[in-house]
């Protein structure tokens, strides 16, 4: 009889065309705020965002950052493009925000981007390289919202109040059946 055989391996990670695993970021569950996609002739341009939901941004030194994952696949050759790329994030006016030169991928097929930005809005992403001796210039539009971790007030005000009318009509309704009759004659 042959006795089973454990060799540990190292497990390396796996992402669907570059998008990281869901409730992992730096050993900091959360789940992405967004994720953005868009396909330019043989390229698919995507990106997820993380906008640090559940720290303090009242108390941050950072509370306008977010974490971009993003990767650039080719659709014509069936694999993510693996290459030096400069990735810009630019206003919805086209104004330059912030710019990053020659980035390999961090990860797998993946650019890792940490970006202060200076208000919720919309966004493009835009991904610069070369394929086959050529420029690309892919632009994947993105909308942020600093604010997706505050408390809506009004929302949970209004869920409360429904409870209370809920609760209110069974008392009323339990009263009535309740209710003492005359004897019949």
């Amino acid at each position: 009889m042959l006795a089973p055989v454990f060799v540990a391996s190292p497990a390396l990670a796996h992402h669907n065309k570059g998008l990281p695993h869901y409730g992992y970021f730096e050993n900091y569950p959360q789940v992405p705020t967004e994720e953005y996609m868009i396909i330019a002739g043989r390229w698919e341009a995507g990106a997820t965002l993380f906008n640090f939901q559940g720290l303090q941004r009242r108390t941050s030194t950072t509370p306008n950052d977010i974490r971009v994952f993003g990767y650039v696949y080719d659709l014509k050759e069936d694999h993510g493009y693996e290459g030096a790329a400069s990735l810009d994030i630019l206003d919805k006016k086209g104004a330059l925000v912030a710019s990053f030169e020659g980035l390999q991928p961090d990860e797998e097929t993946v650019y890792r981007l940490r970006i202060t930005l200076p208000k919720s809005g919309a966004y493009t992403l835009r991904f610069r390289f070369e394929a086959d001796g050529e420029p690309v210039t892919v632009n994947l539009p993105f909308r942020a919202d600093l604010a997706a971790d505050q408390v809506n007030w009004a929302l949970l005000g209004g869920m409360g109040a429904v409870l209370l009318v809920i609760f209110g009509l069974a008392l009323a309704g339990r009263s009535k059946r309740f209710t003492a009759r005359a004897p019949a004659a």
